[in-house]
This record gives C-alpha cells, structure tokens and sequence, in this order.
C-alpha cells in the first residue's frame, strides 16, 4: 500500500464552524493502516497557518498509536512524534511551530497503526487578525 493524498481543511474564523460531516473531510483510516501507509497531509503548513489540529476518532476496540513522522528541518532530530489514541475515543491533537513534522514541500505524514479504524481530519488554524 501507499500513503493516500489528504488535503487540509481550512478552520474558518468568521463562523467558528467546521463541518465534520462534509464530504472530504473525514478520512477513513480503515484500510491504510501501518508502517508505511496512512496520510500525506498536502499544504499542511505551507500556507499562512501556523497551528494543526489533527482529530481522530479510534473504533476500533483496542488502542492505536497515531505517528507525525520527523520533517526536513532542524528540529527533525527529534524523530517522530508517537501519540497512543484510546480504544474507542475521539482525540484532538494540536501542533503548533511544526518545524519539527514538516516536510519541504508544507505536507505532513501521518500513520496510524496496524489495526486501527475510524476517521482522521486535519484542520488548519491562522492566528492571524483580518
């Protein structure tokens, strides 16, 4: 398998309101499950945000772990960033100076482990005024 293409969700200031049930937002984690596999996250951070929201819902009964794979900058030394998500939770995750987790291109790649199911979102927040 291959890593599948997500494009990030813009968090919209004006309203406050993201809509999880819009089509495209919700990733189905099911089958990409992994080393290897999971998400590319596209214009992650490339863009004017500077904070990421990732939310995973875990149906499956069992724990899962949820890995930012280490970027292409200077903090990347640090490795990846390992996160164990609770069997049967809905967890939200917010990364903020991601130089750590960001790749050249402004994408990010997540994986999720062997056996997870549920749904991802990435959610894109500016903190700047306008």
């Amino acid at each position: 398998m291959a890593r599948t293409t997500y494009a990030v969700v813009t968090y919209d200031k004006t309203t406050g309101i993201i809509n999880l049930g819009t089509a495209g937002v919700k990733q189905t984690i099911d089958a990409i499950t992994g080393v290897g596999n999971g998400v590319q996250i596209t214009n992650a951070f490339n863009t004017v945000y500077d904070s990421l929201h990732f939310r995973i819902n875990n149906t499956n009964t069992s724990a899962g772990t949820l890995t930012i794979k280490a970027g292409e900058f200077c903090n990347n030394v640090l490795g990846d960033l390992a996160i164990a998500v609770p069997a049967s939770s809905e967890y939200e995750i917010k990364i903020n100076q991601p130089d750590r987790l960001q790749f050249k291109d402004g994408s990010s790649i997540v994986e999720f482990s062997a056996g997870m199911t549920g749904t991802f979102a990435a959610i894109a927040e500016a903190t700047y005024l306008g």
